[in-house]
């Protein structure tokens, strides 16, 4: 009988040993991170950043309680916590790597695509009622058409940081139609901006050898010379590059600068505003 309690208390031994090595720091901590890595699925396939934030909060969720559970058990010991640690996070290590790398990839096609919607157009602000009308963002360089110099920006995935006063930040959308929308980052406000036609180049202040011209959108304008004998509010026409105010004659305009046009005899050059210093107050 002796020998009988002798043999089970060794085997009951081996028993322990063999349990406590399964449930070891490293074990526990290797299996948790098993568990995370493949909830995240196949995540190659994903093609929009928030599908990654979701998988992600959902994987976080699912080993939650567990985390807690050898939270409790192991950081009383700082060598066991450690251990358990440095384990889960090895464990993790190939696939959150391959996980951030896609990630990446989905954001640097976001900030190509928004560079080639962007750049080298230009763009007309919708209800403008400052008089700036005229936006382009070429270069990383915002230059307001109607205005003197321009402002340095840097686009990072979707948002857009210029070097004002203000440091303002926007985030960068497009409509379905191809419409420009830049949300401000701090006050939600937008502003929506639309591909620019022929006819939006005329937007502005113009002044000739003696001659001011106004044009606003909806096609009215202002007429006036400097020595002030004429003063007119009137219609303006812009049909096939022929610009027509307040009835004949009508003679083609050329925007190869535009900044310049020639109208029959006389030449017009663009009027500026100086550029606005603090952006928040234009852009929405």
């Amino acid at each position: 009988m002796k020998n009988i309690n002798l043999f089970l208390t060794i085997i009951l031994g081996f028993v322990m040993i063999f349990l406590n090595s399964c449930s070891s720091p490293e074990s526990e901590g290797k299996k948790l991170g098993d568990k995370f890595c493949n909830c995240l699925g196949d995540f190659k396939t994903f093609t929009e950043p928030k599908q990654f934030n979701q998988v992600m909060d959902s994987c976080k969720n699912l080993i939650k309680d567990d985390w807690t559970k050898y939270e409790n058990d192991y950081k009383k010991n700082e060598s066991k916590w450690n251990l358990f640690n440095t384990s889960y996070e090895k464990a993790c290590e190939s696939k959150l790597k391959e996980f951030n790398d896609s990630l990446k990839l989905i954001y640097a096609e976001i900030e190509k695509k928004i560079k080639e919607n962007l750049n080298y157009k230009l763009w007309l602000k919708k209800d403008e009622n400052k008089g700036y009308y005229l936006y382009s963002f070429n270069d990383n360089a915002l230059s307001i058409i109607n205005c003197k110099g321009e402002s340095k920006f840097k686009l990072s995935v979707d948002t857009i940081k210029f070097e004002d006063t203000e440091s303002t930040m926007a985030i960068v959308s497009f409509t379905e139609d191809g419409n420009l929308i830049l949300t401000d980052c701090k006050s939600g406000k937008k502003g929506v901006y639309q591909p620019a036609s022929e006819k939006d180049k005329l937007l502005g202040n113009w002044k000739g050898f003696s001659e001011f011209i106004s044009f606003y959108p909806g096609g009215n304008c202002y007429v006036s010379t400097d020595w002030g004998a004429y003063k007119k509010h009137g219609k303006y026409s812009f049909i096939d590059n022929n610009l027509e105010i307040d009835g004949p004659p009508s003679y083609r305009v050329n925007f190869s600068n535009i900044d310049y046009f020639s109208w029959g005899q006389i030449q017009f050059y663009r009027n500026k505003y100086a550029h606005p210093k603090n952006l928040s107050d234009v852009l929405f």
